[in-house]
């Protein structure tokens, strides 16, 4: 009689499960490292609709989750979780004030001994780190962010863990499965088969929206070191040659100007009568661009840059930007190649020779 042969992958979801039913059978036995030894080798995918389970009180409590509640020490965060007290069904879907940017929200539903009441445990995620001010005002309980000591994306997956066996009505966008083809000894494989199509399109646009497109004063080094020791970088466990070659591919259009993060002269510097007139034109600079013209050497370039340092730091300041203030400048509109213009960044394009080209032309 025919044996039908499990396949592979059949067999290694079978014996992980029973691994990891086995390893915690209570809730007082669980430990951390027991979870991130259990969830090492599967990588965590992205759902392409999200997950609804329905069931029981689980072995692991909101306690054993490896957070910590906000202090004066909290300034930013991606990953938040808002724990809320004994409350009435319905809560488990609101926030105390809508969000102005996208938030993923994972949430569970936990029964008590009182069958009205539950403990609601909300997972919120954003796409980048944002100000734990913000994040605390969509929280209805006590805000807590994630204490991920060094290995983020290890006890990303714990932590997910932790959260299903938590049990009660949920509702998730991430799933742990096996990985088949990866060794445990290839992290930086295992890793890249943890993501789905999403998240490393996120972190290609990470990289064109906040890489640097210079080798000055090794920005780029700098840059590819703070993200790779930031345990919420989107490309923090990404390796380093690929970050080097996604950099260098942004600059193959060549940048030829700088940016300039240093001026001495400010809006103090200048005569209040041309101070009175920026006043009327400075709400118009977030859709329109200033021209100056005139006889050379009466000041037109100064105050080009004046300005444009000023309304760098206003933006900069607007929109929370890790940027440092600064403006680039050229005479050739080619120069600004190879990386797109920013609000927190304005452009200087400054051509010597228009009169003579007019001259020339009359």
């Amino acid at each position: 009689m025919p044996v039908a042969v499990p396949s592979r992958a059949k067999v290694i979801v079978c014996v992980l499960s029973l691994l990891l039913s086995n390893m915690i059978r209570d809730g007082s036995d669980i430990t951390l490292q027991d979870v991130l030894d259990a969830t090492n080798s599967l990588v965590l995918r992205t759902l392409k609709k999200p997950n609804i389970v329905d069931g029981p009180r689980g072995i692991v409590d909101p306690t054993h989750l490896p957070i910590e509640p906000f202090n004066e020490r909290t300034t930013k965060v991606k990953h938040t979780f808002d724990i809320v007290g004994e409350v009435k069904f319905g809560y488990e879907t609101k926030e105390k004030q809508s969000p102005d940017i996208p938030v993923q929200l994972q949430f569970a539903v936990l029964p008590t001994v009182e069958p009205e009441k539950f403990v609601l445990v909300k997972h919120l995620i954003t796409e980048e780190q944002v100000k734990a001010s913000f994040i605390q005002k969509l929280c209805y309980g006590t805000p807590h962010y994630v204490n991920w000591g060094g290995c983020a994306k290890n006890l990303r997956k714990a932590l997910h863990y932790m959260f299903e066996k938590m049990g009660g009505y949920q509702v998730v966008h991430y799933s742990l499965q096996a990985s088949v083809n990866a060794s445990s000894s290839d992290s930086k494989g295992t890793f890249f088969q943890s993501l789905s199509d999403d998240d490393i399109d996120k972190g290609f646009d990470f990289i064109q929206k906040q890489g640097p497109r210079t080798h000055h004063c090794n920005t780029q080094l700098r840059w590819i070191a703070k993200q790779l020791s930031s345990e919420e970088s989107s490309v923090a466990q990404w390796p380093e040659r690929l970050i080097k070659e996604a950099l260098r591919n942004l600059m193959t259009d060549g940048v030829l100007a700088l940016p300039v993060a240093d001026f001495p002269l400010t809006l103090v510097d200048l005569n209040p009568i041309i101070l009175n007139v920026l006043e009327t034109m400075f709400p118009l600079f977030d859709h329109k661009a200033l021209g100056m013209h005139g006889v050379p050497n009466v000041g037109k370039t100064p105050l080009a840059r004046i300005i444009a340092m000023a309304v760098s730091r206003y933006w900069v300041s607007k929109l929370d930007s890790k940027n440092v203030p600064a403006y680039r400048e050229a005479c050739e509109f080619d120069f600004f190649r190879g990386e797109p213009g920013r609000k927190d960044r304005p452009d200087i394009f400054r051509r010597r020779h228009l009169a003579r080209t007019a001259s020339q032309k009359a």
